[in-house]
Formats: C-alpha cells, sequence, structure tokens
C-alpha cells in the first residue's frame, strides 16, 4: 500500500489538481481508482471507463476496512487542501 505522504504529493501535482481546485474535492474511491487505473490501462489498454471503473469497484469492495480507512485518511487530508486552496482564489 503505498504511503499516505506519497499519495498527498501524486494527488498535488496531478494535472487534475487545478480543476479539483474549483471544484469538489475527490472522495476515497476516487482517489483510489486514479491511482489504480493507469497500472489496468497498462495491462488492458483498450478498456473503457466504464469496464475500469467496475473492476476498480470489485477491487474496493474487497479490500480491508485498513485499506479503505487509508485511502479515506488520504481524502480528508485533501479536502482540507482543497478547501484552503479555493479560500485563496477568491
Amino acid at each position: 500500500m503505498p504511503s499516505l505522504q506519497l499519495l498527498i504529493l501524486e494527488y498535488l501535482f496531478d494535472k487534475h489538481f487545478i480543476r479539483s481546485m474549483t471544484d469538489r474535492y475527490d472522495s476515497a474511491f476516487i482517489l483510489y481508482r486514479q491511482h489504480f487505473q493507469a497500472g489496468i490501462l497498462a495491462k488492458s489498454p483498450a478498456l473503457t471507463n466504464p469496464e475500469i471503473s467496475k473492476i476498480v469497484g470489485e477491487q474496493w469492495n474487497s479490500q480491508p476496512i485498513e485499506v479503505k480507512e487509508h485511502w479515506k485518511k488520504l481524502a480528508e487530508v485533501c479536502s482540507r487542501v482543497h478547501l484552503k486552496s479555493t479560500r485563496t482564489l477568491y
């Protein structure tokens, strides 16, 4: 499982961060999906987004509570970053 610090850095430097500064912040599942999507596409490049979502959803549902809590903590941190960043935009 990736470290919380690494995942926060990935989130902050992700190309979608600027978009997410004005939209709502990402949930634990969305962050989980973003993290694993590239690996799934590398193995099966012909998959569509709905197919990827189904695969990742099945993986998410099979994860132990500790893994889900890890991603929920990341989402909480990203939420705080999001709130701080949107406050500075206005």
